[in-house]
């Protein structure tokens, strides 16, 4: 009798776990046609054929993408429109328009106000590089009715997608604010430049998250994509899709399941650092949700886990993660799931949207196609 206790007991704690680590399952709806139109810019001496930090701004019906050189410490200018480079805008790193070099954030609000972010300080600067406005966003004047946190702001493929986002309604920049590491919850906190008030929206990690601890090596933050009213969400280590209603608090998760790959991330066991890099290779990566509001669109882009035996220690091996790219339309039914070409596309979270379509970057080390002397990109327009 005691055994068939136990066995019910091992029997309800299995279907409470797997409730808990459920993946949402798909909505399906017709899938759209789609072109691919390539891009290619010739670059100068100074420029890079592959960014990290991009953003893109339309202005007068013109489309434009800034990208910040860490190379150069700079921020040069495109015209997609035109395939020509523009301008280089040099930023100072001392002096009264001195801005810290290890820049996380950029988003253009029009050609002469373009703000960027770095360890905790925002700048607003003009487009000669000249700083309008600093604020120190840790200072107890904004967040002295706040707990202690962190801010977290990246682009890094290894780690979670944050990109900075200006709403110019409502004059306000938003960010990841993390209260505390022991804590399951995490804010989308929004800065009002003009009050110096902040607002925090807070939303709950998954149950999968919570039940491993978050041991996921270096996957530990959320994937954000600000869109007022709303923020679309996901995680590294599952396929599931989220979006929260800034309006009342309103939480809705959607399924994202991929065809092509595992859905779900094993928790590591060795935090030893070979193994978290090995640890990274051989495990699925989910990216950010990418709004496209000219077609009404959500992509997401993922790569998938890889076999241990072909991981080395070259620099660029994570570049050879297959990627995989979906679809989905506003109420998150998934319209497409494109399997891309192997060693074309860079992994490192080098896309944008404008009114043409999806932008991502053409460039792979191990393409048989490398050209150091263009920036290339190929424009995935659905219709």
């Amino acid at each position: 009798m005691k055994n068939l206790y136990l066995i019910i007991f091992i029997f309800l704690l299995s279907c409470k776990s797997e409730k808990q680590n459920e993946l949402q399952e798909n909505a399906i709806a017709s899938p759209l046609e789609w072109k691919i139109t390539k891009i290619s810019i010739p670059l100068d001496f100074e420029s890079l054929n592959e960014y990290v930090l991009l953003n893109s701004f339309e202005q007068d019906g013109h489309n434009y993408l800034y990208a910040f050189n860490d190379k150069t410490f700079a921020i040069d200018i495109f015209s997609i429109d035109s395939c020509r480079l523009i301008n280089h805008i040099s930023l100072s790193q001392e002096g009264p328009n001195g801005i810290n070099r290890r820049i996380r954030g950029l988003c253009v609000h029009s050609m002469d106000s373009i703000f960027l972010y770095g360890s905790n300080l925002l700048y607003l600067i003009d487009e000669y590089g000249s700083i309008k406005k600093k604020y120190n966003l840790f200072d107890k004047k904004y967040f002295k009715n706040l707990p202690h946190g962190t801010i977290i702001m990246d682009n890094n493929y290894a780690v979670a997608t944050m990109k900075l986002h200006y709403n110019a309604k409502e004059k306000s920049i938003t960010f990841v604010y993390w209260e505390d590491e022991n804590t399951n919850i995490f804010n989308i906190a929004e800065f009002l430049i003009e009050t110096g008030k902040v607002k925090l929206y807070p939303i709950k990690f998954p149950e999968y998250y919570k039940t491993h601890e978050g041991h996921f090596g270096w996957m530990k933050f959320p994937n954000v994509e600000v869109a007022t009213p709303f923020i679309y969400y996901n995680f590294p280590v599952e396929s599931n899709m989220y979006q929260y209603d800034m309006r009342n608090g309103e939480i809705k998760a959607f399924g994202g399941k991929s065809k092509f790959t595992n859905n779900i991330a094993e928790p590591i066991k060795d935090k030893s650092l070979e193994n978290l890099e090995l640890y990274k290779f051989k495990n699925i990566h989910f990216h950010e949700p990418i709004l496209d509001p000219f077609k009404k669109l959500i992509y997401r882009i993922h790569v998938k886990e890889m076999n241990t035996e072909d991981f080395s220690d070259d620099v660029h091996v994570y570049q050879k993660k297959e990627m995989f790219l979906t679809v989905f339309n506003l109420n998150f039914e998934v319209l497409n799931e494109i399997k891309l070409k192997k060693n074309t596309y860079s992994i490192y979270t080098n896309w944008f949207v404008n009114s043409k379509g999806l932008y991502l970057t053409a460039y792979n080390p191990y393409s048989e196609d490398i050209n150091f002397e263009e920036l290339r990109f190929d424009c995935y327009t659905f219709y």
